[in-house]
């Protein structure tokens, strides 16, 4: 492999966003190796043609670039740099482009140790939801070496509507976390509006109709229907509260690094940690 040919692409993480994002490559003139835990979504790639691999090993050999979209840094630190992970088979020249969420400390230590084996690193965080991985129109906040993102241009543009060079390593996850931080309070600004204007005797359609057309509109009450008003089981509720927590905690720690106060952002976290401990995830937004 030279260093501008990519056409072998892995996906380890096909969840709720990785498995439509692997999907749109699936689509697309990349060959396409996907592997997770969960068989089930491995099959339907199957089906569209990607093949599945039957380690991570397996995954880094039949790739150019692998793209991780799992949950957590530890998750994400197993995968490259645990027994068995990419790192041990991926060869000089590969690339790892890593989606997920995590500390700036825990992607810049990857992307050193990555270095030493001749392996590069983005940091290309994503935000869109499902809807933007499904439509391939997500928004990519790299960090990292502005000629390995040129490489991969024609890859995420399959994936992307927007792709935005942010800095070094690490600055794709400070981008992603100011966004995290921004959105949250957002969240939990509107239920707290909400549930206000409905124990006011507003109904709740008219609530969102009045506040959809207001200066205080924001995200979640533009898709209060379909993020709110749709419940999901409760199991997918304390789920998506859990990530809130993530994010909302790992932006913290990241003003934390930098000496910046976020005095609202803990107030957020707060709010979501209380909901969580009193089983009431409707009040985390989820």
């Amino acid at each position: 492999m030279t260093t501008s040919e990519i056409s072998r692409v892995g996906f380890v993480g096909l969840g709720n966003i990785g498995k439509p994002m692997a999907e749109r490559i699936a689509i697309s003139p990349f060959a396409l190796t996907v592997f997770d835990h969960v068989p089930e979504p491995m099959r339907d790639l199957q089906a569209l043609g990607a093949h599945a691999a039957n380690s991570l090993g397996d995954l880094a050999e039949r790739s150019d670039l692998v793209a991780i979209v799992v949950q957590t840094t530890e998750q994400v630190r197993s995968v490259v740099l645990g027994e068995g992970g990419l790192l041990g088979s991926m060869r000089p020249g590969s690339i790892i482009a890593i989606h997920s969420t995590m500390s700036l400390s825990a992607i810049k230590e990857i992307g050193a140790r990555c270095a030493a084996r001749g392996v590069d690193v983005l940091d290309a965080a994503v935000s869109g939801g499902d809807v933007g991985a499904r439509a391939g129109k997500l928004t990519f906040m790299i960090g990292g070496d502005d000629a390995v993102l040129e490489r991969c241009r024609t890859l995420f543009g399959h994936m992307a509507a927007n792709i935005f060079l942010l800095g070094d390593l690490g600055a794709g996850q400070a981008g992603k976390l100011a966004n995290n931080l921004l959105y949250n309070a957002g969240v939990v600004a509107a239920v707290e509006s909400m549930r206000l204007a409905v124990a006011a005797g507003i109904p709740e359609n008219v609530a969102v109709s009045l506040l959809s057309v207001s200066t205080g509109t924001n995200f979640t009450i533009a898709n209060w229907n379909r993020l709110m008003g749709e419940r999901q089981a409760p199991e997918d509720r304390e789920r998506i509260a859990a990530l809130r927590h993530k994010d909302v905690a790992l932006a913290i720690g990241m003003a934390k690094e930098l000496g910046e106060e976020v005095a609202l952002g803990q107030a957020v976290l707060d709010r979501i940690d209380w909901a969580i401990a009193h089983s009431r995830p409707g009040e985390a937004g989820a």
